[in-house]
C-alpha cells in the first residue's frame, strides 16, 4: 500500500494490486493496474469494442504445448450496445495491446525486444464463460458475495472452463 494523504495524523493507503496479482513470465512483472489499464484502452480505442470481462493465465498453467513465456489473457467482449462479440480478434489488435503493454512495463517491453518473451495471446471466450468461472467458485465453496473474478487464474479446474469457452479461431 502506498500513502496518498492524511486524515489528520490518520494516513490514507491505496493498495495497487492484491496479493499475487502479478504477471510475471521472466521477472518483468507487470501488475494488475498496469494489465487492466493496457487492455481497457486497447479494447476501446484499438478494438472499437468494449471488455466485459478478463483474466490472465501464465503461461506454465496452460495446456502441454501451449507453454511459451508469454502472457495469456482471455476476454470477454461486447460491441456498442453490450452485446457480446465472439470472434477471435486479429494480428493487428493483438500487437496494439502488445505495444501497450510494453509502453508501461520497460522490462516487458524489453524481453520482447529481445525475443525472450513471445507476443501476448489473446483467447476471446463465448458470451457467458465468466458467468461459468463465477458459478464454478460457488459451486467450490466461495459464497457468491464473496466472489471477486481473479486477474490471474491460477486454478487448472478454472483454466479448463476458459478453454472451453475459448472462440474458435
Amino acid at each position: 500500500p502506498a500513502c496518498v494523504d492524511y486524515k489528520g495524523q490518520a494516513p490514507i493507503v491505496e493498495v495497487a494490486y492484491r496479493m499475487g496479482q502479478f504477471l510475471n513470465a521472466l521477472g518483468e512483472r507487470t501488475s494488475e493496474e498496469a494489465m487492466a489499464s493496457a487492455l481497457s484502452t486497447a479494447a476501446s480505442d484499438d478494438w472499437k469494442l468494449g471488455l466485459k470481462d478478463y483474466t490472465c493465465v501464465e503461461y506454465f498453467n496452460r495446456p502441454a504445448g501451449k507453454r511459451r513465456p508469454k502472457y495469456t489473457v482471455y476476454v470477454e467482449l461486447t460491441d456498442g450496445d453490450g452485446n457480446g462479440v465472439d470472434r477471435t480478434l486479429s494480428r493487428k489488435e493483438v500487437e496494439a495491446l502488445d505495444k501497450r503493454l510494453g509502453d508501461g512495463n520497460e522490462l516487458y517491453a524489453f524481453f520482447r525486444r529481445k525475443k525472450r518473451l513471445y507476443c501476448v495471446q489473446v483467447i476471446s471466450v463465448r458470451e457467458g464463460t465468466f458467468q461459468r468461472i463465477r458459478k464454478a467458485m460457488v459451486d467450490s465453496g466461495i459464497g457468491p458475495t464473496q466472489i471477486k473474478q481473479p486477474r490471474v487464474t491460477r486454478s487448472q479446474h478454472l483454466v479448463q472452463i476458459l478453454e472451453d469457452g475459448a472462440v474458435p479461431s
